[in-house]
């Protein structure tokens, strides 16, 4: 019986499916660590990831300011003054393309970068369509 050496934990074994995962890219059809070690490892590293809440990214990127439900139209260009979003920022005049229109929030496009922001039914903000 052919054998085969697990080259993370250096033990030799019967070269079987019983011992080594398969693997089509190797020249002996299987795996170069044994079935020991590859299943601890995976289990590990699936241990080690943190569960992430849906949406939280996102949530945390979008800015502070709220922007009018105006009867925008995708591919108009708006430009309009934007508060400050936290230290170290200040009131800024933002203007861009309107390139997606959810319920909640308004997607704007510039030169450089896309931009969210929330969508709330408020008056005193000046929109300006450019």
């Amino acid at each position: 019986m052919e054998t085969k050496k697990c080259t993370k934990c250096r033990g030799t074994y019967p070269a079987t499916t019983e011992y080594f995962p398969k693997d089509k890219c190797s020249k002996s059809g299987f795996h170069s660590w044994c079935r020991t070690c590859f299943n601890r490892t995976a289990r590990e590293k699936w241990q080690s990831k943190k569960p992430i809440k849906k949406y939280q990214k996102a949530e945390r990127d979008l800015p502070k300011v709220y922007i009018p439900n105006l009867n925008m139209k995708i591919g108009k260009k708006y430009s309009f003054l934007v508060d400050k979003q936290g230290k170290g920022t200040e009131k800024r005049k933002f203007a861009g393309e309107v390139i997606q229109i959810c319920d909640t929030h308004i997607v704007f496009k510039t030169k450089n970068y896309i931009e969210s922001f929330l969508k709330v039914d408020l008056k005193n903000y000046k929109m300006l369509e450019v």
